[in-house]
């Protein structure tokens, strides 16, 4: 098993991903949530605050509680997606 984080242009926006070789592993949810809420973070703390996410996509079902998503990324969310990322300005 392994994973990959990648960056690269999507139009007028940023997308930083990180993508498991095989998603079904256990305990892959949790490092899909794990990786993108570090990721907001590493951002925010990168540059002061002035870079914000855009929104966060996610690759896994829509969760019983979309507010802790919401409090704790501090963007939009949206779920069932292709792939896990973090959009960026």
């Amino acid at each position: 098993n392994g994973a990959t984080v990648y960056l690269h242009r999507s139009g007028d926006h940023f997308v930083l991903g990180y993508g498991m070789y095989n998603r079904q592993s256990a305990g892959g949810r949790q490092l899909y949530d794990l990786g993108v809420a570090v990721g907001c973070n590493f951002i925010r703390a990168l540059t002061g605050g002035v870079a914000e996410p855009v929104e966060v996509s996610l690759s896994h079902r829509f969760p019983k509680d979309k507010q802790t998503y919401i409090q704790t990324l501090q963007t939009t969310v949206l779920f069932n997606q292709d792939h896990t990322c973090i959009v960026l300005p």
